[in-house]
């Protein structure tokens, strides 16, 4: 984790280094470890460094080319080092020297626009080629490193973090209403829009040129839907996971200090230090300190100790407990002021005591399991394939067996859900839901102001086929693990959110799960190898005998969090909430009718909860503190459209 930014004056106006230079400063906490700013006539790059690897610790960015005609800044990770040195003709130099930016830069140099395709790892970047007058920039696969830009009015910005493009003060900081709607609506399948109007995402996997003062995009990478891989047996699939497994945890170690992980107890995040550990044991890296940090709970049933003790019984780890009762301070709604641009979620900022913890002890990367429930969950989609197929004896034993104890559905009712729904045809699914709507309504909540959405056109973007990439899958359940991948909550907002968290605490997540060889071989791999008879996560499971404790390798439950949430917004911040809906800035802007969410309020307050309410007040908690903490003291227009204050 480090931070870019660059600006482009498309008028040919020179950068002042100062302009530059207040960019990089905004985002000083990404990078303590240094910075730098070049600029050529009206092309500015600038760089926070955080040193995380042995070579960024000669890295110096941003970097120019010894022919003076490419400069790059970067915030990137290379895993495949060792096999492009040779390629690019890097060697002849200690390795260590040969910063994973200057590799970028080879790759470019050798491959253009097509480079990124040909590196694993994390990576957002920006390359000045002067020889063809463009700006070329690219994002990893999955999305790992933040890319933003602002493309208007003869301006070219960009940055890590969108707070940095709003430093050149002729740009206006207003929010993204329909997006604020969206978003309150459940819908995060956005992948370029952002909260800030005319502020943009760079899409993961794609790269962009600008050049000519037109902006031009690609997409490098994408799963290949027809490409499969078939063993004999579940022992061959299971080893050739271990195998990229090993090598996706190996490489995420690279280190120059100690690394530390999330331990939750859970399969996912257990499998990635337990292996973690084996490698470390197989001298298949250098041996250097790792810690486990684990929030615990004293008063509620997500409480994972026992797990993560058997873990630690098993391998000489050193583990950190945080106790979430003992730590309360850390989800007070005032920590919006320290963290204005990191959405509030309880279970995000309960992670702060365990990342203030490893900042104290000069950890700077920490594993996470993030991207195991996505990738190999599956879901309950998988009934609908065995359905189509006619496999309906194991269809039975599915919907029969022990995967389904710890679902709130019952066999009936899945199989309602997921196989007689899907084989409606489309067009009487067209007509049911049209019939449907006289009695439901049009499924927007009673507390919208329903005239303001109509003005802003959300009926039409709820209503209309939503945006999927062309792929499509066999099979039903790999396509909602890649629709999800590409379109769901944790890739476009949670992984954004945990890592501008973590950037406070000088730390980078790195993500096992999220390799892409990983990806390509679990999309590639039968579904029966993610959802066997017994459980979820087959292949995992299978391969991580004699490394996992049996008690987690075996485990059929998931910590659940939602006692946890309505405890706090009930009963420790039940007035708080309330009255932010008083004084709501969502109100005042005209999106929701004040008495109706607060009336949704006192029923939650009262007990009456599911996972839509409390969903609810989840989001209306984070986009009200947003609008409050970082739009409010700069949106200073009076009015808006609708001659609301702001």
């Amino acid at each position: 984790m480090s931070g870019i930014v660059g600006l482009y004056n498309l008028d040919g106006r020179p950068v002042e280094h100062t302009d530059i230079q207040r960019m990089v400063d905004s985002i000083a906490h990404r990078g303590p470890d240094g910075s730098g700013v070049w600029t050529d006539g009206s092309v500015g790059f600038g760089h926070r460094m955080l040193w995380t690897t042995p070579e960024s610790l000669h890295e110096k960015l941003p970097l120019t080319n010894k022919a003076g005609n490419l400069t790059i800044t970067a915030d990137a990770r290379i895993d495949n080092r060792d096999e492009l040195i040779p390629t690019l003709n890097l060697n002849g130099r200690h390795r260590e020297t040969i910063s994973d930016s200057e590799i970028i830069l080879a790759a470019y140099e050798k491959w253009g626009e097509q480079c990124p395709e040909k590196l694993l790892g994390d990576f957002s970047f920006a390359i000045h080629d002067k020889r063809k007058h463009i700006i070329y920039c690219a994002r990893d696969p999955i999305g790992i490193k933040p890319f933003y830009y602002y493309f208007k009015e003869g301006k070219f910005r960009w940055s890590s973090e969108p707070k940095a493009i709003f430093e050149d003060k002729t740009i206006s900081k207003e929010p993204n209403l329909p997006l604020i709607c969206l978003y309150l609506l459940n819908r995060f399948d956005e992948r370029e829009e952002t909260l800030y109007k005319d502020v943009y995402r760079l899409p993961p996997s794609h790269f962009m040129v600008l050049q000519n003062g037109q902006i031009r995009k690609g997409q490098y990478w994408d799963i290949d839907p027809d490409y499969s891989i078939r063993y004999r047996t579940d022992e061959e699939y299971a080893e050739r996971f271990l195998e990229l497994f090993k090598e996706a945890i190996r490489v995420r170690l690279r280190s120059h200090g100690p690394v530390g992980a999330l331990l939750s107890g859970g399969l996912d995040s257990s499998s990635i230090v337990c292996t973690a550990q084996s490698l470390y044991q197989e001298k298949s890296i250098p041996d250097q300190e790792f810690e486990a940090f684990s929030i615990i709970f004293d008063e509620f049933s997500c409480d994972e100790r026992s797990y993560i003790n058997e873990i630690i019984r098993q391998w000489p780890i050193k583990g950190n407990f945080f106790t979430y009762e003992k730590n309360l301070s850390w989800i007070e709604f005032d920590q919006a002021n320290y963290y204005p641009e990191v959405a509030y979620f309880p279970t995000l900022l309960i992670i702060g005591p365990a990342l203030g913890n490893a900042q104290q002890k000069g950890i700077r990367v920490m594993m996470d399991g993030i991207g195991g429930d996505d990738l190999l969950g599956m879901y309950y989609t998988h009934l609908t394939d065995l359905f189509f197929r006619g496999e309906f004896f194991k269809l039975i034993k599915y919907l029969l067996s022990v995967t389904f104890d710890s679902s709130s559905q019952s066999p009936f009712s899945l199989f309602i859900q997921y196989c007689l729904k899907p084989s409606i045809p489309p067009p009487i699914k067209i007509h049911l839901r049209q019939f449907l709507r006289h009695f439901r309504g049009n499924g927007i909540p009673p507390w919208f102001n329903h005239s303001f959405l109509n003005n802003l056109g959300i009926q039409e973007r709820l209503y209309k086929k939503q945006k999927r990439s062309p792929l499509q899958f066999p099979e039903r359940s790999k396509q909602e693990v890649y629709d999800w991948l590409r379109f769901g909550w944790n890739f476009n907002i949670a992984l954004e959110m945990i890592e501008r968290f973590k950037t406070h605490f000088d730390i980078e997540s790195r993500y096992p799960f999220l390799d892409r060889h990983m990806i390509e071989f679990c999309f590639s791999i039968p579904a029966e190898q993610l959802w066997s008879t017994e459980w979820t996560k087959a292949v995992l499971r299978k391969s991580m005998e004699g490394i996992l404790p049996e008690s987690i390798r075996c485990r059929r439950t998931k910590a659940e969090f939602s006692a946890m949430i309505d405890h706090h917004f009930n009963q420790k911040r039940g007035n708080q909430l309330e009255g932010l809906i008083q004084s709501s800035s969502l109100a005042n802007l005209g999106i929701i009718q004040r008495d109706r969410l607060k009336k949704l309020f006192e029923n939650y307050h009262d007990g009456n909860t599911n996972n839509s309410i409390r969903n609810t007040f989840q989001h209306f908690l984070w986009l009200e503190m947003w609008l409050q903490f970082t739009i409010s003291p700069y949106y200073t227009k009076g009015d808006d459209k609708n001659g609301r204050a702001c």
